[in-house]
């Protein structure tokens, strides 16, 4: 099973130590798509009437928590706060560690088939005979997703994962097809969000 998990940054408890928490837990669970934010006030919420009556709401939410501001005045000071969101994005987006948690949980899924609950270490030629039976299938896909890859500036990486995977787990290649694709996706989004200044 994949999980999606959604985190988010800048409670009243967080401290310096919240982003390596975050960092470490996405890490270990092998979770690729795990979306970071911001806190957001948004409108008729507990969260939105409390930070009114402290004065520290400064504008109504755009619904947009992936920026580097929030709609209110933090307990972190914002800076710190900002530093902090770059910290994570850059530390789960570094290519080598969302292919990690990729392989990872890739790995742990059960095999697809029969034939891959031997050992995963030894290509038979029946596998190899399914893996292109597998990749003719999706040629077109396949050919359009490696060409945007390829132009990647990370294309080492996500080579090396869809090689891994082909050669070890060839029936849950549709899938790391999928990871490398929103990879290249979240690696471009993470690296253009921590250009900007607050």
């Amino acid at each position: 099973m994949e999980v999606m998990g959604g985190f988010i940054l800048g409670f009243e408890q967080d401290t310096e130590r919240t982003f390596e928490i975050q960092i470490q837990f996405i890490q270990d669970n092998a979770i690729p798509q795990a979306m970071v934010g911001l806190l957001t006030a948004l409108p008729n919420t507990e969260l939105q009437r409390r930070l009114q009556q402290e004065g520290r709401l400064l504008s109504l939410s755009t619904g947009d928590n992936f920026g580097l501001r929030t709609n209110f005045v933090t307990r972190m000071p914002e800076a710190q706060l900002a530093a902090g969101y770059k910290k994570v994005l850059r530390a789960i987006y570094e290519p080598g560690n969302y292919y990690r948690r990729c392989s990872d949980l890739i790995a742990r899924m059960p095999a697809a088939n029969l034939l891959e609950n031997r050992r995963a270490d030894t290509l038979r030629w029946k596998q190899l005979k399914g893996t292109a039976k597998v990749l003719r299938s999706q040629l077109p896909m396949i050919g359009g997703i490696l060409a945007g890859l390829l132009a990647s500036r990370d294309r080492f990486h996500h080579l090396a994962f869809l090689g891994k995977v082909l050669c070890t787990k060839p029936s849950r290649f549709d899938l790391a097809l999928q990871l490398a694709l929103r990879g290249k996706h979240y690696l471009e989004f993470s690296t253009e969000l921590c250009r900007q200044e607050l």
